[in-house]
């Protein structure tokens, strides 16, 4: 059982983070640093908000928010901002993902995280 401060702490959440099932020239990648969240080697916000079961920042006007999932913290779901539903997966465990060749899989699931959610 993790203590509150280990709950809240945002090492938990630091690094690189891929769309789960999108298209390769469309897949939204995005990292979170103690510095802030970066894009294309950018920053586009310079802090964000973390909770222990989401994380939030607001970049070009629009808040974005994610809830934390998976035993080991490795998946992110986006529940606002972006205009679409996604899921995302931190660096280092994709191995946990269907394979490439399975990728309708991987966006079935991702779709039904979204939906489940919804309940």
């Amino acid at each position: 059982m993790k203590s509150y401060r280990e709950y809240i702490d945002p090492v938990r959440i630091y690094g690189n983070w891929s769309e789960i099932g999108a298209p390769s020239w469309s897949t939204d990648k995005f990292t979170i640093t103690p510095e802030g969240v970066m894009s294309e080697s950018r920053f586009i916000s310079s802090s964000f908000d973390f909770d222990g079961a989401a994380v939030s920042f607001t970049t070009g006007g629009e808040l974005y928010e994610y809830q934390v999932l998976g035993a080991n913290n490795e998946r992110l779901k986006r529940v606002a901002g972006g205009g679409h539903a996604a899921s995302f997966i931190k660096e280092g465990f994709e191995h946990t993902l269907p394979t490439e060749d399975n990728a309708g899989a991987a966006r079935r699931v991702s779709l039904a995280e979204h939906f489940q959610s919804k309940k």
